[in-house]
């Protein structure tokens, strides 16, 4: 790897820690999707912390009944090895929030799906906007 690839990779890894989206590296292992990686986004977001073990954090999500159709979109993108937007609902230590996450398959040399990178925004509070927005609305009419 060149010295011009390492800084692009240092100044990339910076990005991948600040952003406040919610940011997790999940590696496919034995047809698995298992979170390997998470950004500070993700912990303050969720109200994890960086000592919770990632793996039990995704066990968890990943039996809540709010997603279990997410994570069928998951596969669905790694099957197709495409982009793609979805929606869910999450119970995380700080409530229930709602996100719409991109999932981004990552592909091995050979083109098949090695990772998916999961990048959530929490939109809890503009959909609570929006209710209340269209509430008012109706009361008006």
């Amino acid at each position: 790897m060149s010295n011009r690839e390492l800084i692009f990779l240092n100044y990339l890894s910076k990005v991948f820690e600040n952003l406040d989206d919610a940011i997790i590296l999940c590696e496919l292992q034995d047809g698995v999707i298992e979170p390997v990686m998470a950004n500070r986004g993700f912990y303050e977001g969720s109200g994890f912390k960086r000592t919770d073990d990632l793996k039990k954090i995704g066990e968890s999500l990943a039996h809540q009944e709010a997603t279990k159709a997410f994570l069928e979109k998951c596969y669905e993108t790694l099957r197709r090895k495409e982009k793609s937007l979805g929606e869910t609902a999450v119970t995380l230590p700080v409530g229930e929030r709602k996100f719409q996450v991109k999932l981004i398959p990552v592909l091995s040399s050979l083109g098949e799906p090695t990772h998916i990178v999961f990048i959530g925004r929490d939109v809890t509070e503009l959909l609570e906007l929006r209710e209340k927005l269209k509430k008012s609305n109706k009361a008006a009419s």
